[in-house]
C-alpha cells in the first residue's frame, strides 16, 4: 500500500469548534514563535484563534493540551 503522505499525519485547516490535542513542546514552540496572546490567552494556528480547553497527563507522564478553534 502506497502512503503519498509518508509516515506524516497531514492536519486539515482548523475551523470554529475544531480541537486539537497538543504536547506541552508544541505549544512551547508557538510561543516562541510569536504565536501566543498572553493578554488574550490564545494561540494562532491556521491563521485562527485557538484556546486551550483541557490539559491531560498521559500515564508516560507526558503533559498535552486540548485545544478548541474559535473562529475568525
Amino acid at each position: 500500500m502506497d502512503n503519498s503522505s509518508g509516515n506524516f499525519n497531514i492536519l486539515k485547516p482548523g475551523k470554529p469548534g475544531d480541537t486539537r490535542e497538543l504536547s506541552e513542546t508544541a505549544l512551547d514552540k508557538l510561543n516562541l514563535a510569536g504565536k501566543y496572546d498572553s493578554y488574550s490567552r490564545l494561540y494562532e494556528m491556521d491563521g485562527l484563534p485557538w484556546e486551550i480547553q483541557s490539559k491531560l497527563t498521559k500515564p508516560t507522564g507526558e503533559t498535552f493540551f486540548i485545544l478548541v478553534c474559535l473562529g475568525e
